[in-house]
């Protein structure tokens, strides 16, 4: 897969996970837009349509299930899939956030292949 015209969105309040994972993607050769708050990320994808979202639930601001609803509910971003990456582990985030609309649903700490997983299926659907 060409990862080069893929560009992702990533949103999550903690500097190390926004480094991290930005790093990550961008060593696969995604184009990342990073984000720390869901305001930013709001405004960040109006500028560059991302191909994918994927984002922490508990931010600042704007929580990621309301992100989740902002983008399912425009018209220019409802078709992107968007990822929840979460310390939450309970079957009951999990599952909100499925009825959400969510594509998939990371469980931080997240292994590297586990992320590139993810976004391979989702790319490649």
């Amino acid at each position: 897969m060409d990862s080069s015209n893929h560009c992702v969105l990533l949103i999550d309040d903690n500097p190390g996970n926004l480094d991290n994972f930005t790093e990550l993607l961008e060593l696969e050769g995604y184009q990342v837009l990073s984000s720390k708050n869901g305001e930013e990320g709001i405004n960040l994808a109006k500028l560059k349509l991302p191909a994918l979202i994927i984002s922490d639930i508990k931010l600042p601001g704007i929580d990621g299930f309301a992100l989740l609803q902002y983008f399912k509910n425009n018209s220019r971003t409802e078709n992107i899939p968007f990822v929840f990456l979460s310390a939450f582990s309970e079957k009951e985030m999990i599952r909100k956030s499925m009825a959400l609309g969510a594509s998939d649903y990371l469980i931080k700490p997240c292994c590297t292949e586990e992320m590139l997983s993810s976004i391979s299926k989702l790319f490649s659907a």
